[in-house]
């Protein structure tokens, strides 16, 4: 009897043995799925951070909004999209010939970026943000939004708002001017402006000296100097031309030349700069042969420039080649699409030389023509 009763308590012990033992199993198998759960998490956010942290775009978050302005419809989506629409609208407007090297991108927030690490109270934007502080990159997310604000003014009298807005450091950028509800969108208008000045500052200034008014293009000069003393644009070729131009507009040839020799040690090729030192040599009594050069290499960078021809027609004239620069300006009206800077020179040549009006030239006539001129 002692001798059954110990079979079957080993019989017993073997069964829960075995039960343990495959329990044993299978919180290793469990684990080991675990293990694997978050080394793939883990792995996703690393490629996420490094992803966001290389990325130089502008991201534009969902703004926040009041809830009686949400009620106008003015969603945190609407806003941030409003921002990206003015953004764009200046970027279309600017001047520039052809891509610049380095000009930021914007993009509206998508959203994954918020998605919080499982059992973390965190997000994976904060930790790019973190990272980007530690490697000392550049942090271009646009956060904020609007905020109800006490003000004197008479337009105030019920409520009035103002945009405040971070790109990523510990400071805010208020918009000075409190607007009422019915300016909203010149609120929005207010806040991109504000958020592009500390972005690119270059850009706002080639929008504001494109307009031809004469107040923002003093806000267009202030613009191009704090773009030259911040770095990493204090050498922007783009900045020093377009200051050039600015001094050229205003007939300060020796300041203008200043930026234009400086652009063109950072690039002996750029056909914006040539051109513009052009214009400036060619007012300096006794310089329009020693300028001719400069108008030529920029017409050989580009031969669809009609200012560049004009420059160049302007320059030949002073330089006693009235003929040469009247063929010159006819072929400059033939693309300019009725530019009044090239119409004047065109009257003012012709006026010179009592020509009589000429059907246009041809393409063929055109094409000899600046290839002598551009040599």
């Amino acid at each position: 009897m002692a001798q059954a009763k110990a079979v079957e308590d080993g019989a017993r012990g073997g069964w829960i043995g075995g039960i343990a033992a495959a329990w044993r199993s299978l919180r290793g198998v469990a684990d080991f799925f675990v293990a694997v759960f978050w080394f793939a998490v883990g792995a996703v956010v690393v490629l996420v951070v490094l992803a966001e942290a290389r990325d130089d775009s502008v991201i534009v978050e969902h703004m926040s909004v009041p809830a009686e302005l949400e009620q106008m419809g003015y969603t945190p989506t609407l806003v941030a999209l409003q921002i990206l629409e003015e953004w764009n609208t200046i970027s279309s407007g600017a001047t520039t010939t052809k891509k610049r090297m380095g000009a930021p991108e914007f993009s509206l927030d998508p959203g994954q970026v918020e998605i919080p690490v499982p059992a973390v109270n965190i997000s994976i934007s904060s930790i790019v943000d973190y990272f980007k502080s530690r490697w000392n990159l550049p942090q271009r997310r646009l956060r904020g939004g609007i905020v109800a604000v006490a003000s004197d003014a008479p337009e105030c009298a019920a409520r009035c708002y103002t945009f405040r807005i971070s790109l990523g450091g510990p400071g805010l950028l208020t918009v000075p001017r409190a607007r009422a509800a019915s300016e909203i969108d010149e609120l929005i208008k207010d806040a991109s402006r504000l958020a592009l000045e500390h972005i690119d500052p270059y850009l706002l200034a080639n929008f504001y000296f494109a307009s031809r008014d004469p107040l923002l293009e003093n806000e267009s000069h202030r613009l191009l100097g704090l773009a030259l003393s911040t770095k990493p644009t204090s050498d922007d070729i783009w900045a020093h031309t377009l200051t050039g131009v600015l001094y050229n507009r205003h007939q300060q040839w020796a300041d203008a030349l200043q930026h234009l020799d400086r652009a063109l040690r950072i690039d002996s090729d750029f056909a914006p700069a040539l051109n513009s030192r052009c214009w400036a040599r060619a007012h300096l009594p006794g310089q329009a042969q020693a300028a001719l050069p400069d108008c030529r290499a920029a017409l050989r960078q580009n031969h669809d420039s009609f200012q560049t021809m004009d420059s160049l027609a302007f320059t030949l004239d002073l330089a006693g080649e009235t003929d040469a620069a009247y063929a010159l300006i006819r072929c400059a009206r033939r693309i300019s699409g009725g530019n009044r800077d090239v119409e004047a020179t065109y009257e003012r040549l012709r006026a010179k030389l009592r020509a009589v009006e000429q059907a246009p030239p041809t393409e063929a006539e055109c094409a000899a023509i600046m290839s002598t001129q551009s040599r």
